[in-house]
């Protein structure tokens, strides 16, 4: 993921944060991204409904949403997006709040430095792709079950029509 430019949604009103979080990003040594800024909820909501983007950088404080709905919202349409919540020095709590409904980390905006910065991103990427890995897991792991279980005999195959699984009255056939 080192090489890669990484798209990230930066969902902040005020321009001066806005500015500087980029800046602070633009000057970290081996980062690269490809920043865009939505000054509402409902802007994000229309920017992540038109493109892909690696991660989303979420001010809790808009001028349409306030609070965990922020989060929440956001979360509940696209929940498979690394999502770092920007918070004030007041409510830290909140932004724990969002890390327990879902958010990959939060980030104190006064104490917010390039290096810390980018490594939140990039993990919150990293954990974004290894909890979307381990659902897809869980899932896998039912379906084999639920398979493994039934009297009639099952045969799955892929694109090519190559045998994946196929359960054991199948395999009596």
């Amino acid at each position: 993921m080192r090489d890669e430019k990484l798209s990230v949604l930066l969902v902040e009103d005020s321009p001066g944060d806005a500015r500087l979080l980029r800046e602070t990003l633009r000057d970290e040594p081996g980062a690269d991204y490809d920043i865009t800024v939505a000054t509402t909820l409902t802007e994000a909501t229309e920017r992540l409904a038109g493109q892909r983007y690696d991660a989303v950088l979420l001010d809790l404080s808009l001028p349409d949403s306030h609070g965990i709905d922020t989060f929440l919202t956001l979360h509940q349409k696209w929940p498979d997006v690394a999502t770092v919540v920007l918070t004030g020095l007041d409510d830290e709590s909140l932004a724990i709040r969002a890390v327990q409904e879902g958010s990959q980390d939060y980030l104190v905006k006064g104490e917010v430095t390039g290096g810390t910065l980018v490594r939140s991103i990039r993990y919150a990427i990293e954990r974004q792709r290894t909890s979307h890995y381990l659902a897809v897991m869980v899932e896998r792991e039912r379906f084999d079950t639920a398979v493994s279980q039934m009297s009639d005999g099952i045969v799955v195959t892929d694109d090519e029509l190559r045998v994946t699984t196929a359960n054991r009255a199948a395999q009596l056939l």
